[in-house]
């Protein structure tokens, strides 16, 4: 077993891949990069979400993105909408955006840093694209990831109630999801 460590605490990696591709989980055991990644990022997401403010309701339509890999490689589509009453306060970016690395705004955004607050959701999925490229993610990990990224970015619209069932799936891309 290795040492455990805190996700916040983990350096910021180089290349385009996500500071939390690691070869070892936050408790210290070996584990597949991939899984560790796809496990940051949930833990991430649900720690955006337990900490958002709460907001007055006004439904709000939120069309959603995933990164496919297919024949042609990664690349980002549509994956369908989401209709809510946002039940925390938007932090949606508003601001100006400085440009980041793939794998820099993607943890930069999961850690609620700049890319949380200034990002556009098109480049925080742009970065996840060319992260999981980097990453080689496919798979189980690669569902994961844009579960809960789609999770991470509605929360930081306010809408927090949303769970990786509620999102609309490949089979399902037409369907649109009231709550």
């Amino acid at each position: 077993m290795s040492e455990s460590y805190c996700l916040q605490d983990v350096p910021q990696a180089d290349g385009e891949a996500s500071r939390f591709f690691l070869s070892s989980n936050p408790a210290g055991w070996g584990s597949n990069p991939g899984a560790t990644f796809s496990e940051a990022v949930q833990s991430l997401a649900g720690a955006i979400k337990a900490s958002m403010d709460p907001l007055a309701p006004q439904a709000v339509t939120v069309a959603l993105s995933h990164v496919v890999l297919d024949g042609q490689g990664y690349h980002v589509e549509a994956r369908g909408q989401i209709s809510r009453v946002p039940t925390k306060v938007s932090e949606r970016p508003g601001k100006v955006w400085q440009k980041m690395k793939a794998g820099q705004l993607l943890d930069s955004f999961l850690l609620r840093g700049s890319a949380f607050e200034k990002a556009p959701d098109r480049e925080v999925w742009a970065a996840a694209c060319v992260a999981a490229s980097a990453m080689r993610l496919d798979g189980a990990d690669l569902r994961r990831m844009n579960d809960y990224l789609a999770i991470a970015l509605l929360a930081r619209m306010g809408i927090a109630d949303v769970t990786d069932y509620d999102l609309p799936h490949v089979s399902q891309m037409q369907k649109t999801v009231s709550g």
